[in-house]
């Protein structure tokens, strides 16, 4: 039976084009790589005429030897020299590639058995799912003439206009932060970062709460805190019934209700949540993609947090872990088409400082995340501090056999001023936004629908 999974006279073809014209491999080098070529002969070949392409360098016998070194093999060049080359270089190119993946199929599904036998039947399945994801979803570099760029932002804008909206992305809920980022857009690396504590995980569910109230999707990964958990704080924010009295069940009958039905409204939305423990960025591909595939409604993805995802083909410190991490995440939103929400804590010695307002190099493990995300956002209540002391003070003053009015220090207030602070923004203003911040509904909520005329950057000279 013939072999349909390779073809030496394709390959020799392609290679005499480029050699016989060395300007028709600025067509081929967005299709091919060197692995593409079964023949590791051919492949070699290809490889050098790539290394002298980049060099500006003739791509002839004498150069190609010299750039092969000790891989120099007479007969396959001969070989390649004896073709005429005289062929539609792309269509050959692209007859190839469809060869290249038709054996890289037969190689997943040849180690199918074994990923099943090695592997949980839910982690076989995702990786199987990805490794056929990174195959049909492998692209040409996105290189786009005026035309088509000056067209797609054209439809773009009169499709804002016909909407009447005007967010390029989908809203955020908060009319004042959609004011300022044009919502949360397709493609876009989002971060929201806070010390513990701060409340970036209610932040973020709220931004959860409103999309699916507008009727959209989104897939929640958890790796702080299970399902449950995460719900407990979402019929909080729904229903503004107390947090603590959800958790403890002191409810009566109709609170019962209330909860009944916000459980109703929910469930019947498109809220999917993935709480292991356990997660990489390959995971969240596979799964974010079987979703999509699934359902077209799913509009926004949220991470909680980069810090907990783990990734095994990364290894050194964890700041390296992070950077790439970071950078795998930014590559997929684009690559899917949807805005992803990471969470990240902040390092711990901005606590030290006087002013403790977070700004971009407080950045916990990876200036990386700075650099890759579109979108960077601080949630900060300085009460928080304030109340930290408090509590110091009290415990300090116990040890010491004092007496003290905890009142007199710090009193508490359920609902709290915060600021979100837009630390980054690749399309538009930098500022802090006020909020109030309600700890016993998981709520937070815009104060004033200003922005303050003031840089991130420059707000450790306040206070």
């Amino acid at each position: 039976m013939q072999d349909n999974t390779y073809s030496y006279d394709i390959e020799i073809s392609i290679l005499a084009s480029v050699f016989y014209n060395n300007d028709t491999l600025s067509d081929l080098a967005d299709i091919l790589r060197p692995e593409d070529f079964y023949f590791r002969q051919n492949g070699d070949i290809f490889w050098a005429m790539l290394a002298l392409f980049n060099k500006q360098n003739p791509i002839d016998e004498i150069f190609l030897a010299s750039e092969l070194k000790e891989k120099f093999n007479k007969e396959a060049l001969d070989a390649v020299l004896a073709s005429s080359g005289m062929i539609d270089a792309q269509k050959y190119a692209l007859m190839l590639k469809e060869l290249s993946n038709k054996r890289a199929l037969l190689a997943i599904a040849s180690s199918v058995p074994q990923t099943i036998n090695e592997l949980a039947i839910k982690d076989a399945i995702d990786k199987i799912s990805a490794d056929i994801f990174n195959l049909t979803n492998e692209k040409q570099a996105g290189l786009k003439d005026a035309k088509e760029a000056t067209s797609q932002a054209l439809e773009t804008i009169k499709r804002l206009k016909e909407e009447g909206r005007g967010l390029i992305g989908i809203s955020s809920g908060f009319t004042e932060l959609d004011d300022k980022i044009q919502g949360l857009k397709n493609g876009d690396f989002i971060i929201i970062a806070a010390r513990p504590g701060m409340g970036k995980t209610t932040f973020a569910l709220n931004i959860v709460e409103r999309v699916l109230k507008s009727k959209q999707g989104v897939i929640f990964f958890s790796l702080e805190m299970p399902a449950v958990q995460l719900m407990f704080r979402l019929f909080s924010s729904y229903t503004s019934i107390n947090l603590g009295d959800i958790m403890k069940a002191n409810l009566n009958d109709d609170n019962l209700e209330t909860l009944s039905q916000t459980a109703d409204e929910i469930a019947n939305s498109d809220l999917y949540i993935y709480d292991s423990g356990n997660l990489t960025v390959h995971m969240v591909r596979a799964q974010l993609r079987r979703l999509l595939q699934k359902n077209a409604n799913i509009k926004l993805c949220v991470i909680d947090y980069i810090g907990l995802m783990t990734n095994s083909s990364s290894f050194g410190e964890r700041h390296l872990q992070i950077a790439d991490i970071s950078r795998q995440l930014k590559l997929l939103a684009r690559e899917l088409q949807i805005p992803i929400i990471a969470l990240s804590q902040l390092n711990r010695s901005l606590e030290s400082r006087a002013n403790k307002r977070p700004m971009l190099s407080d950045l916990r493990e990876s200036g990386a995340i700075e650099q890759d995300a579109d979108i960077i956002i601080f949630v900060y209540r300085k009460d928080f501090y304030k109340e930290q002391e408090a509590k110091e003070q009290i415990a300090k003053a116990k040890l010491e056999g004092k007496s003290i009015n905890s009142e007199d220090i710090f009193k508490a207030e359920e609902v709290e001023d915060a600021e979100i602070i837009i630390g980054k923004n690749r399309n538009g203003p930098t500022g802090v936004l006020d909020f109030t911040f309600d700890k016993t509904k998981s709520r937070f909520l815009a104060k004033i629908p200003e922005i303050k005329a003031v840089q991130t950057q420059s707000l450790a000279d306040e206070d």
